[in-house]
Order: C-alpha cells, then sequence, then structure tokens
C-alpha cells in the first residue's frame, strides 16, 4: 500500500487525476498543518508528503528539516509547492526537499513526481499476465495467436505466422468474457525458436468501451 499525505489546500490539484489517485493501492491521507502532518506521518509512515512552502504554524523547509533529522520519520519523499521566486525557491533548494514545484502548478508535472516517488507505473506502463487465444487478421491473412501479456495501449502475442513491424493487424479476444476486437499495428518483432515470433501490437483504433475494459482488467490484476 503507497501512502500520499496532501496539504489540504492542495488537495484540488490532486483531484484532477481520479484515476491514479482511486487504484487500490494507494491510500491519499490529507492533513491542514505542517504540525498535523508530522502527527500523520507518525502514526501512518506515509511514503510521499506533498506541502507548501508557507504555511501558518510551520514552514515547508523546516517541517522538511523535522522530518530529515528524526530517524521515525526520515524514510519519506517530501514534493513542496512555492511561489516563483529566488528566495523562495532558494529555500527549497537548500533543505533537502525531493523535489519541488512553482505556482501556478503544473499538474502533468506533479503526477508525473507523484508517480515516480510512490513507484507507480502510468496505466499506459501496466503490463497483466493474459494467456489467451487472440484471433489475427492481417490484410487476406486470418490466423490464431497465443497472448502473453497486456497492457493499456497493446498486447503481446506469439505466432508462427511471418509478420514485419508496422504491419496493420486486427485482433480479437476476450476480456472477462466480453469479445472485443481492437485494430493494431506490429511495433516489435521478436523470433523465438522453433519457428515462432512473438509481436508487440500497439493499439491505434479502440472503442471507449473496449478501452475502459482492458483499463479495469488490467488495474484489478
Amino acid at each position: 500500500m503507497h501512502k500520499l499525505l496532501i496539504l489540504e489546500t492542495l488537495k484540488p490539484f490532486i483531484e484532477e487525476e481520479g484515476s491514479l489517485l482511486s487504484r487500490k493501492n494507494i491510500k491519499v491521507l490529507t492533513a491542514s498543518s505542517g504540525e498535523e502532518i508530522l502527527k500523520v506521518h507518525r502514526a501512518e509512515h506515509v511514503n510521499l508528503i506533498i506541502t507548501e512552502l508557507k504555511m501558518p504554524d510551520m514552514d515547508g523547509d523546516k517541517l522538511c528539516s523535522v522530518v530529515r533529522n528524526d530517524e521515525a520519520l526520515q524514510k519519506v519523499s517530501l514534493i513542496i509547492i512555492c511561489e516563483n521566486d529566488k528566495s523562495d525557491i532558494e529555500r527549497c533548494e537548500a533543505c533537502g526537499v525531493n523535489a519541488f514545484l512553482t505556482k501556478p502548478v503544473n499538474t502533468e508535472e506533479l503526477f508525473s513526481k507523484i508517480r515516480k516517488f510512490l513507484y507507480v507505473l502510468d496505466r499506459k506502463d501496466m503490463r497483466a499476465f493474459y494467456h489467451e487465444d487472440v484471433k489475427c487478421k492481417s490484410g487476406d491473412n486470418i490466423f490464431f495467436a497465443k497472448a502473453d501479456n497486456i497492457s493499456s495501449s497493446g498486447i503481446l502475442i506469439r505466432t508462427d505466422q511471418v509478420l514485419e513491424k508496422g504491419d496493420e493487424v486486427s485482433c480479437s479476444f476476450y476480456i472477462e468474457g466480453h469479445p472485443v476486437t481492437v485494430n493494431g499495428k506490429i511495433s516489435r518483432v521478436q523470433k523465438k525458436p522453433p519457428g515462432t515470433y512473438c509481436y508487440g501490437v500497439q493499439f491505434v483504433k479502440i472503442t471507449i468501451l473496449t478501452q475502459a475494459r482492458i483499463d479495469k482488467f488490467i488495474e484489478h490484476y
């Protein structure tokens, strides 16, 4: 279980990315002040703290100093949000924080850092083992393959059919009992003896419903 502790005033920023924070292996906690952040962290031993540099009771750089000098608290990553001015930036650089962002906050950059410090893969990079039959069609050629794994953006298949990188291929298979067909192209080719080929198929045309079913399968894997 990954635990994220965030200052309440910053919570609206992370609510923009509900799909990441709704995952079962991420617990989001909030606190209203620096002192409360310390209290929650002592009780929960969180993995990541996101706070502001300037707070009424304890500034973020002071909070960072307290955490870094306490053996019971120091095993945590910290991100500080500050104003885009020289003095604030220098304070963040000097306090030992893992990362800092200036206002206005770039939410894409913020979530990139959240994934980094929580060791959470972006959904497009998540793969689930999927050993099922796949009916494929490339041009007029229809053949069957065996899937090895699946991600939100593609599927890895094995077959004795010879295909080239860039070839278009449609793949029909079942996801939790639902038949789906996805159009894709060969993005990776690997030959495996005897006479077997592994192909990475990148999805290029997929319905919203099919995408949702694949995402749900991967997330619950």
